[in-house]
């Protein structure tokens, strides 16, 4: 299990991500979180299409 810190609002996410490319959704605020590396654990936003 890991702990992802939404870039939002600062909650914590705990989160067993199976690949890298996975989009976590934040249940304080929504925002969507794309996993791109597993190891070491990175990730970001998703921008929204304009």
């Amino acid at each position: 299990m890991l702990t992802i810190t939404c870039p939002d609002c600062q909650h914590k996410i705990e989160h067993e991500p199976n690949e890298a490319g996975e989009v976590v959704e934040c249940e304080n605020c929504g925002c969507e979180i794309l996993i791109t590396s597993l190891d070491p654990l990175k990730f970001e936003p998703v921008e929204e299409e304009k």
